[in-house]
């Protein structure tokens, strides 16, 4: 077990953290009204994650538990992603068929006028966090394994 950065460096990224965090999901849910979307919001959601794990230091038992939980989140939400594109193929309207859009159109530039897109922008945020994490998780590992 490593036991990080220094009290400082921990003490600032359990600070930062939040913030990142909630700016990737203001990324993430602004992304069909502005430039971003889920995958550049799952960036900032992992590198959150990322950064927390870089300063407090590599616990194998804590990582073990985090991959797993990372591959099954990330399955799930490309599930969640999946189905919500196919639903427009089930009613014959076409892959990723905007319903939400088209039943309840909303006033142009509020969230409600993206229909789907915003929860499929979550689902994909969800999914690329997931997936960075778990590949920052075995990247660590395997430094660790290859350095002993």
């Amino acid at each position: 077990m490593k036991s990080g950065m220094t009290p400082i460096v921990q003490k600032i990224a359990k600070l930062m953290v939040p913030f990142i965090w909630v700016f990737g999901l203001y990324i993430i849910a602004h992304g069909h009204l502005s430039p971003g979307g889920g995958f550049a919001g799952g960036v900032f959601l992992a590198g959150g994650f990322i950064l927390i794990s870089l300063a407090s230091g590599s616990h194998p038992d804590r990582e073990d538990q985090s991959e797993g939980f990372a591959a099954k989140l990330e399955s799930e939400a490309l599930l969640i992603f999946l189905a919500m594109a196919s639903i427009g193929l089930v009613l014959k309207l076409g892959f990723m068929a905007n319903l939400l859009a088209k039943t309840h159109p909303g006033m142009p530039g509020t969230m409600e006028a993206g229909g789907l897109i915003p929860w499929e922008n979550l689902a994909i945020g969800i999914e690329v966090s997931a997936a960075l994490s778990a590949l920052f998780i075995a990247l660590a590992r395997h430094r660790v394994e290859s350095s002993e």
